[in-house]
């Protein structure tokens, strides 16, 4: 089994995702970062070239042919049902993770051995280009980690829950 799975929704954000993405490849814990799995939403743009362009096995594509109303909570639990990693993290298409915190949060997921749910500090890719810095604290858009097994134990995320911040 692989050790982490880093899945990401998105629906027509390229700029940010192709950001977003590099800086996932850059982290300290590449060797064990098995995957990362970027759900396209019923995106209209060229998502999907973009992310060929990386030429990296690490990388899957899976699109999600809706329309309509954009379902964050849907586009997470295709890509938890796809995925292969131990360990299961949900960022947002314009977050760019702080260096080192896969393996922070790998290693202290082994060391509890139970359920546990990560909020971390990060960044975020604004529009206009510009970063953004977050504390920890509870921000809309905090990525989420557990085990695979603890996703399907709680049905993953609510797809009720079409509003943004509210899965």
């Amino acid at each position: 089994m692989k050790k982490i799975s880093v899945v990401i929704p998105v629906r027509n954000r390229m700029d940010n995702l192709k950001g977003a993405v590099k800086a996932n490849l850059k982290q300290t814990f590449i060797k064990n970062y098995d995957e990362i799995i970027v759900v396209d939403y019923g995106g209209e743009d060229d998502t999907k070239k973009m992310l060929k362009r990386f030429n990296d096995k690490r990388i899957r594509y899976i699109y999600v042919n809706e329309k309509g109303v954009w379902n964050l909570p849907r586009a997470r639990n295709v890509g938890i049902k796809n995925s292969n990693g131990e360990l299961v993290m949900c960022v947002d298409a314009d977050m760019i993770l702080s260096s080192g915190i896969l393996e922070k949060v790998y290693e202290d997921f082994k060391r509890r051995k139970k359920s546990v749910l990560y909020q971390i500090p990060r960044r975020d890719i604004m529009k206009d280009g510009s970063i953004r810095l977050y504390p920890a604290g509870v921000y809309p858009g905090d990525f989420q980690a557990t085990s695979r097994e603890n996703w399907f134990k709680v049905r993953g995320f609510d797809e009720r829950m079409t509003g943004y911040g509210y899965e």
